[in-house]
């Protein structure tokens, strides 16, 4: 094959003699096997041609005759002589013809200006003249300056003997291909000798293309040549400094210093040639030139050495570079190193024990550093005659104790689907493979990325990927191989199968030794070595069976796949550490056998682990297969994410065995956090010397009891389920067990008869303490710990622990809904009433009602109870007082709206009646026979704080289609929520009320926006709801004006809607900025401050001297559209009797009503003058309410605040004393006492808005110090008042307006006195001193308790007397 060559050689080569210009005359190198060439130098060994005889005349390049003057021009243009690439093909092919021209001259090639090189003040036209020049005699020791960029077209000829320097000056020599500067004896080849060449601050660079040329190329045995380098720079180049071959050992040392350079896009610092004849010794040819480079790290090259290398040895600390790495691994030396110097393909690679048939590598000890470039082999594959499908194939020597020692590390091997291999590694030596990956990908399906027939191998911190379906490695005990081994250590991992065979049958010496790593193949926990730490991700299910040493640590992750026993064995057994993780399975068909079986450690985070072919009930149908699904003998920790199931049900699930040696407990400690454990005869036996710990999981069985405890268990949260007996089971087994457990919370659920919890009395002894939790039956009362009581919970139909302030049994249970439905709606009394007793719903009121089971003041006493039944109750009757929450559902009204949509508008309520009966399951108050309870209490209002499900039936105009219905539920005149309701089938729909009781429209009109799932019908409602941070979603088109008028963040999202409305400040005291949907709102108080304005004002003029009364503005001065609001005391026993706002003109302002005190209106363009006078006010001598009777004991209270309009009715003809009171409400009543004083329009807390009854009420508390509001910067109006909330903000307001608070009562007689909050207990200590808060028992002070309505005017009146005075 014709040699390709390089057309045009790049960046300035200086040559110092070695490169020949001319027709050879020596004898030319032959090309022999032994041939040490490197690729890309072999243009520099020159052979004979067919077409160029050597010392031929007339040497020819490309049909053109040598010049004329080729001998005296000192110019070369061979650029059929520069180093190319070879191919890799052949790595034997190293040499082919090579033309050699002669020099041309150097005047007719260089491109110059004018005199552009001085030596001193002498100039000279071209630099190969000045070169000429400074050389003569070869003493001279002139400075050549360059004071212009040169471009030259060839290479200039450095004399003999030469001595100058070059001062670049920053000037720019260009050169297209070739050397800039060559250093030959044309006549003779030899090398030039005795030529020291200094080049400062010269830039160097090749115009012909990618990568060409060099600076300097020095000639054959050169001797005694020094170059010198400083501040250049090299730019396109292959070498900066290219040496050509020395032969002579007698040659003078050559030195090239190269100090301070920058090389950018060049390949190689400097490239060498040790020649061509095998007879050469390497070693001391290459002795004979010394590379001195400063910094020894030189950016912008790939690399310090040869150039076009695939690899190097080095060799007596220098380099050597190899066209492909075969040729490397033949000519390493035994124990040398070889370096991968590039991404590299090319043929396998094999050394072999017998090379006598053909030209085979010898076995040898090495080692390839692939120095993290990859190696792809793309054919011919190697290996044994007949089986050449190797990518490497290593032989040993022939005996095991002297086995080739070969390592491998850094880098990638792989290989292309199409270079025949089939086999990425076969090895017979001690083989180390350190940090490699082995790429198996394209090797074929089945096949194996490493095979060991023979030898120690070593794998570390490898990875090694097999084939589909095929093997990682094997360990092969193969032929008559002394024996073979695979250890796996370091953080290897291993993505394929691994196998352990001996096709030869009998004994397998074959050994695999697993230290450490990761791997798919669940069988390499089989190979664990002593202390392994290993991760296994399962690749694919396996049936195998395995057993982890006692110093081992695993962690297996299932990684959804099926792990399933061989048969008659455990799946796993640990005896070491082991964590298990993922989604998949571990299971056991066998009998008698476990999916896990631990006497080590175990962290169970992952999994399923079951027991599929046990479903037994009984001895006869579950003797044949059943066992225990994981038997703890160890110390096991189960978290959440983990499932154990069964479907038999008579072996335990998990069985949990301590053992005894000495004293406590060595092993069977078992740790549950979380998961889900079903089925089973019992879901956890904790059996004898063991320890159960359960802090959460599910626990469901239908045999026995979820958990059996023989020794020590201790659940602190869980829910366990047992649909056949008790959920927890507690007993002692003679002196293997103590029978202590401790329950700290959880839901337990058993069956009658068994309860809850029980303690054996077939195995008597063991103790039961319960602190807390839930539970379907009543704990034995020996059971809870001291001074606590089980009482009725608030979760429906489970008692917890507590301390009860009643003397009677006491329950909770759903009442009847009471239903009114008008006729012609299309709706049955009895469908209203089953909707409204939903599983959903009767759990939330019963959670409601739970707190009234345990309160005495509800529920009353035991002899009250028994002489309500009287003659129902004998002296030996069990009385329970039973609270019975309901909804009372009244439909009111079907309508159907202009656009055919109808509305269906209901009044609902949460009651509850009190009864005391004999028999609280099957309740009968109706008198005659059977009657066993009478009501205590009837139609109470029922406080429900959290979200409740509703149920409601549809009409049946509302049957039809598939409409989406929503509920409006209207709370107040100035508040409406909308609630997306589900369709559950044609007759019923239901829908989550978070927001308390009142009216409700159903209907299939969509709101205007929604916050969560929350809906509103207009957007401005939804911008006065909005908190800080939320977002308002429109759920239809909008373009409504908004008003904002208060600080406030939102984010209005479209939805896909059009809003084609406006979102702005509601005053000029509020701005309103919006960014990508983003409304940011900022309220600005009023500063009080000076400073001038253009804006005009006008004067408020009120009153003097008015009678029985006084009346107080919020602006003495305002100007035009100013909200001016007019505050108005009458004195007591007066009220107001007429108030009026003329302007200048005489003309009637318009006022509107706020309150009975206080009233505003917008200032006009002009003064206005405020008239009031007050009457006295008539006797109040009867109460409208018709809920309010004179027996109550809250009538005189009711008739104080309503009387002097501190308290007004819930309708015209209703109080609801029963009803709680919000806190927005008791500031409102507070900022009335105090005349109504004026303030902001709203407070700074974020669910604020202005425009709210209790705007200004709020915001002036706020700012006198008597609410704080919450952390989080709500004030939560619409929140119940607790009754130490009351207190303290009476308190506070006490202090506001300077009355006595010196009085504190010592609460220590009230057994809850420890729950006051740390913020009320001065507040309710004055509180219970002033008379204003009593005990709501004798034992109790409920400072947690909601205040009613009848409550709060007891307290308000009690204020009044005591306090104000």
């Amino acid at each position: 094959m014709k040699r390709r060559l390089i057309a045009s050689l790049l960046a300035v080569c200086l040559v110092a003699g070695l490169l020949p210009t001319v027709a050879l005359a020596a004898e030319p190198c032959t090309a022999t096997v032994g041939c040490t060439r490197e690729a890309g130098h072999e243009g520099d060994c020159v052979l004979p041609s067919a077409n160029n005889d050597a010392g031929e005349a007339g040497d020819e390049v490309d049909g053109e005759p040598a010049s004329a003057n080729d001998e005296t021009s000192g110019m070369n243009t061979d650029t059929n002589n520069v180093p190319a690439p070879m191919d890799d093909a052949d790595s034997n092919a190293y040499y082919e013809t090579i033309d050699v021209i002669d020099p041309v001259d150097i005047t007719a090639v260089e491109s110059v200006g004018e005199q552009p090189v001085k030596i001193g003040e002498t100039g000279y036209s071209t630099l190969a003249d000045a070169v000429n020049a400074a050389g003569t005699n070869g003493v001279g020791t002139d400075i050549i300056t360059l004071t212009a960029d040169i471009t030259l077209t060839g290479s200039i000829i450095v004399p003999e003997k030469a001595t100058f320097t070059i001062k670049g000056e920053g000037h720019t020599i260009q050169f297209p291909a070739g050397g800039v500067f060559k250093q030959i004896d044309k006549n003779n080849l030899e090398g030039v000798t005795d030529v020291n060449l200094t080049f400062e601050n010269v830039n160097f660079e090749n115009t012909a293309g990618e990568k060409n040329g060099y600076a300097v190329i020095t000639g054959f045995d050169a001797s005694g040549v020094t170059l010198n380098f400083t501040g250049c720079t090299f730019t396109n180049m292959w070498d900066a400094v290219y040496s050509n071959v020395i032969s002579d050992t007698n040659v003078s040392q050559n030195v090239v210093n190269i100090t301070d350079c920058t090389f950018s896009n060049t390949a190689w610092v400097y490239g060498l040639d040790d020649g061509c004849n095998a007879a050469y010794d390497p070693a001391a040819i290459r002795n004979k030139i010394t590379y001195n480079i400063t910094p020894a790290t030189t950016t912008g090259t790939e690399g310090v050495g040869e150039r076009f290398a695939t690899a190097s040895i080095t060799t007596d600390g220098v380099e050597r570079g190899y066209a492909t790495l075969a040729a490397a691994v033949a000519a390493v030396e035994d124990g040398g190193t070889i370096i991968l110097l590039t991404n590299a393909s090319g043929s396998g690679i094999g050394t072999f024990l017998n090379t006598a048939n053909g030209a085979k590598t010898a076995v040898k000890d090495f080692t390839i550093n692939f120095d993290n470039h990859t190696y792809t082999c793309t054919g011919p594959a190697v290996g044994s005659m007949g089986t050449q499908s190797q990518a490497f194939h290593l032989e040993w020597k022939g005996t095991g104790n002297e086995n080739a020692k070969v390592t491998l590390k850094n880098g990638t091997i792989s290989s292309t689907a199409d270079s025949g291999v089939r086999m990425l590694v076969q090895n017979y030596c001690d083989l180390t493979l350190d940090n490699m990956t082995l790429d198996g990908t394209n090797i074929g399906r089945g096949q194996y990325t490493l095979s060991n027939n023979c030898g120690n191998v070593t794998i570390q911190n490898c990875e090694i990927i097999a084939p589909e379906n095929g093997f990682a490695f094997d360990s092969c005990d193969y032929a008559n191989y002394t024996g073979v081994s695979v250890t796996v250590k370091g953080e290897s991992e291993i993505l394929g199968k691994i196998e352990r065979t001996n096709p030869n049958g009998g004994e397998n010496n074959a050994r695999i030794s697993v230290q450490s790593g990761t791997f798919s193949d669940v069988s390499a926990l089989n190979y664990l070595a002593a202390g392994a730490d290993v991760a296994v991700e399962l690749g694919e299910s396996a049936t195998q069976s395995t057993t982890i040493p006692a110093d081992a640590t695993v962690a297996l992750d299932l990684n959804g796949k099926t792990l399933t026993n061989e048969d008659g064995k455990h799946t796993i057994i640990n005896n070491g550490t082991l964590t298990i993780t993922g989604e998949g399975t571990v299971d056991n068909v066998s009998h008698g056998k476990g999916a896990l079986v631990n006497y080590g450690t175990v962290v169970l985070n992952g999994g399923i682990f079951k027991r599929s072919a046990e479903t037994g009930v009984n001895a006869t149908t579950s003797g044949g297969n059943s066992w225990y699904t994981i038997d703890n003998q160890g110390v096991m920790t189960i978290n959440k994410g983990v499932t154990v199931e069964n479907s038999g049900k008579f072996s335990s699930m998990i069985r949990n065995l301590g053992t005894q040696a000495g004293e406590g407990v060595t092993a069977g400690v078992l740790t549950i956090e979380g998961g889900s454990f079903t089925g089973g005869l019992n879901n956890v036996k904790n059996d004898d010397y063991s320890t159960l710990t359960v802090t959460g999981g599910t626990f469901q069985t239908g045999a026995q009891a979820n958990i059996m405890n023989w020794n020590v268990a201790e659940i602190n949260d869980g829910t366990f389920t047992s649909t056949a007996e008790e959920a927890v089971w507690n007993g002692v087994w003679e002196s293997a067990g103590k029978g202590q457990l401790t329950i700290k919370g959880g839901t337990f659920t058993g069956v009658e008869p068994y309860g809850a919890v029980v303690n054996s009395e077939k195995y008597p002894g063991g103790t039961i303490l319960i602190t807390d939790g839930y539970f379907s039956h009543k704990p034995d009362k020996s059971y809870i710990a001291e001074g606590k009581d089980a009482v009725v919970s608030d979760k429906a139909g489970y008692y917890t622990i507590g301390v009860s302030e009643v003397d009677v049994e006491t329950a909770v249970s759903a009442g009847e809904p009471n239903v009114s439905v008008p006729d012609g709606t299309g709706i049955t009394t009895d469908q209203v009433a089953t909707a409204a007793k939903s599983e959903a719903t009767t759990n939330t009121l019963a959670a409601a009602a739970s707190a009234l089971a345990n309160d005495s003041s509800i529920v009353g006493t035991e002899d009250a109870a028994k002489t309500a039944l009287g003659d129902l109750a004998d002296d030996s009757a069990a009385i329970t007082v039973v609270v019975q929450p309901y909804l009372d559902v009244a439909v009111e009204k079907i309508e159907t709206a202009e656009d055919g949509s109808k509305t269906m508008t209901l009044e609902i309520a949460a009651k509850y009646h009190v009864v005391a009966t004999t028999d609280p399951d099957h309740i009968k108050t109706e008198s005659g026979e059977g009657q066993n309870a009478v009501v205590l209490k009837e139609a109470q209002t029922l406080n429900v704080t959290t979200p409740i499900q509703i149920t409601v039936p549809l009409a049946s105009s509302f049957a039809d289609g598939d409409a989406q219905f929503y509920v409006r539920h209207i709370k107040s005149s100035t508040r409406t929520y909308v609630y997306s309701a589900t369709r559950n089938n044609d007759s019923t729909i239901t829908f989550t009320n978070p927001n308390g009781f009142s009216t409700f429209v159903v209907t299939t009109q969509a709101p205007a926006a929604k916050i969560g799932e929350i809906g509103y019908t207009t957007l401005q409602a939804a911008v006065d709801a909005v908190q800080n941070g939320e977002t308002i979603t429109l759920v239809k088109d909008n373009g409504e004006a908004v008003m904002v008028g208060r600080t406030v963040t939102f984010t209005l999202d479209k939805a896909g809607k059009t809003f084609s409305g406006t979102v702005k400040g509601a005053s000029a005291r509020t701005t309103v900025q919006e960014e990508n949907g983003i409304y940011t709102c900022v309220y600005s108080a009023p500063s009080g401050g000076g400073g001038s304005s253009t804006t005009t004002t006008y004067a408020v003029s009120t009153p003097s001297g008015v009678k029985h009364g006084s009346v107080s503005v919020s602006h003495k001065n305002a100007s035009k559209g100013t909200a001016v609001t007019i505050a108005v005391k009458p004195d007591s026993g007066y009220q107001l009797d007429e108030l009026t706002v003329t302007d200048q003109s005489g003309d009637a302002v318009k006022l509107t009503k706020k309150s009975d005190t206080q009233y505003t209106f917008t200032m006009p363009a002009s003064k206005v003058e405020i008239t009031v006078s007050f009457a006295e006010e008539p006797a109040l001598t009867t109460l409208p309410f018709l809920d309010v009777q004179t027996g109550d004991w809250f009538y005189d209270a009711v008739m104080f605040v309503y009387g002097q309009g501190m308290m007004n009715g819930t309708s015209s003809t209703t109080f609801s004393p029963d009803a709680t009171t919000t806190r927005g409400m008791i500031v409102t009543i507070l900022h009335r006492l105090a005349g109504s004083p004026a303030s902001r329009e709203s407070a700074d807390f974020l669910d604020v808005p202005a425009g709210q009854y209790y705007s200004e009420a709020v915001a002036w508390a706020s700012e006198n110090g008597i609410v704080n509001g919450y952390d989080d910067g709500n004030f939560g109006p619409d929140d119940t008042i607790t009754r130490e909330q009351m207190a303290a903000i009476l308190y506070r307001y006490a202090g506001f307006q300077g009355y006595d608070m010196s009085a504190k009562a010592d609460l220590s007689g009230f057994s809850d006195a420890g729950t006051v909050s740390g913020y009320a207990q001065e507040a309710i200590r004055w509180a219970n001193a002033a008379g204003l808060v009593s005990g709501t028992s004798t034992t109790t002070i409920s400072p947690k308790a909601g205040a009613t309505r009848a409550q709060v005017a007891a307290i308000l009146m009690r204020f009044c007397e005591n306090v104000v005075k």
